[in-house]
């Protein structure tokens, strides 16, 4: 009969082969993986690489559009994270919470949750995760119109980034200030159209 280090050692491998088929695009194929991970966890009691797997599975539901489903997943995350005292992935459940109500054009709810793991990023120092749920907080201000808000946050994630040599992360920050820069452009041009109405 096989230990439980032999179990533990099967989950971790099979988590990672879903990561595998999940940064390859292939989620359906990812979620294969983590579901067999899951009961393996469970009944070892492996309550890290449970929330780490919970949240894997969150992710996939969220490419494949099953936003409630993706939801439900890091909601049953985001407790058991909390358990094990590991704040690193903690923000990362509460931003990929904040992720789905954003998609759920509920930018108020993100906002909340995005704030939440942008104090956690600071505390322990993550400065790419801090950058993250800067650009994440911009997102959300410019789902509500807040324009210049979001212009600010997006600047504080570039100089994050131009900081810690993140390059993909800065051209990203880039192209998300070009973006709002056109959004603030469109706002004002219908405001001076509507004062002209009037």
């Amino acid at each position: 009969e096989r230990g439980l280090d032999d179990r533990t050692i099967e989950a971790t491998t099979l988590n990672n082969m879903g990561k595998v088929y999940s940064d390859l695009g292939q989620h359906e194929k990812s979620l294969d993986f983590y579901n067999q991970a899951l009961p393996i966890q469970r009944s070892a009691g492996e309550l890290g690489a449970l929330a780490t797997t919970l949240n894997n599975i969150g992710a996939a539901y969220r490419y494949l559009g099953q936003l409630e489903k993706s939801l439900d997943y890091f909601n049953q995350a985001l407790p058991i994270v909390r358990q094990t005292g590991n704040q690193f992935t903690e923000a990362l459940v509460l931003n990929n919470n904040g992720g789905i109500y954003g998609a759920h054009a509920r930018p108020k709810k993100a906002l909340d949750y995005y704030t939440l793991a942008l104090s956690i990023r600071r505390t322990i120092g993550d400065r790419g995760g801090e950058a993250a749920s800067l650009s994440s907080i911009a997102s959300a201000h410019s789902n509500m119109g807040e324009h210049l808000i979001a212009l600010d946050f997006h600047n504080l994630a570039l100089v994050i980034r131009r900081e810690i040599h993140a390059r993909n992360g800065e051209a990203g920050s880039l192209m998300n200030i070009g973006s709002t820069y056109s959004d603030l452009g469109d706002q004002l041009r219908q405001r001076a159209q509507a004062a002209a109405a009037d």
